[in-house]
Parts: C-alpha cells; structure tokens; sequence
C-alpha cells in the first residue's frame, strides 16, 4: 500500500471511530431542552388565546421567551451542582415537558418557575 492508501485508511478509520463515539456519547436529549421546546409552544398558544403580545408579556418575541426558558435551566445546572441534587432537574423537566405538549394553558401558569425542585415550597 502506498502512502497515499495508507493516509486514506487512517482518515477512513478516524471518521470511524469518531462516528462510533458520537453514537455512544450524545444519543439522549437534554430534558429541559425538550421542555423549552413545549413551554415556547405552550406560552405562544396562550399568549394567542389571551390576546396578548409577547411585548405585553415581558418578551421581545417568541425567541426572547425562548431564551429566557434556555438561561433557566442553564442557571438550573449550575445551583443543581451547588446543592449537590443530581437528576432533579431533569426529572422535572421531564415532568414539565410532557404536561406541556398535552396540557392547557392553566398547566403552564400553574407552574412556579422561580423555585428549582430542591428548593422549599414557598406557599
């Protein structure tokens, strides 16, 4: 095998490997991705119902409340750490997600997104 050949085998090889690890390493999907996702829909639904805007309801468009949703759980992560609550926040918006996609605009305002799940109730 020439020089070449051998290049091509090592590059055929890499991109291989590459692929096998990508397959290993990202096949789930982040939860409160998925949950930004169905509370961005959800929202811009009720908004429409409400006849409201999404300048009336604090956002400069459907992307801003988006945004905000994503920065949320970002912001999740790093306290989930702090607290030392591995996977609570997953599991709810996990939770949330789904009851999003299936539910009312009475699901999304009952809920309370300023406490995380490892926090206390505070009514």
């Amino acid at each position: 095998m020439g020089r070449s050949g051998r290049a091509r085998t090592r590059r055929w090889f890499a991109c291989g490997l590459l692929g096998v690890l990508a397959l290993g390493c990202g096949s789930s999907e982040d939860p409160c991705l998925s949950m930004c996702a169905a509370a961005t829909d959800r929202y811009a639904a009720c908004l429409e119902e409400w006849g409201v805007s999404w300048t009336d309801a604090g956002y400069d468009d459907r992307a801003g409340f988006r945004a905000s949703c994503d920065t949320w759980a970002w912001q999740g992560r790093m306290l989930e750490d702090d607290a030392g609550a591995e996977g609570a926040l997953d599991a709810v918006c996990a939770e949330r997600g789904a009851a999003l996609r299936e539910g009312t605009c009475d699901d999304f305002t009952a809920i309370d997104w300023s406490r995380y799940p490892w926090e206390p109730a505070t009514r």
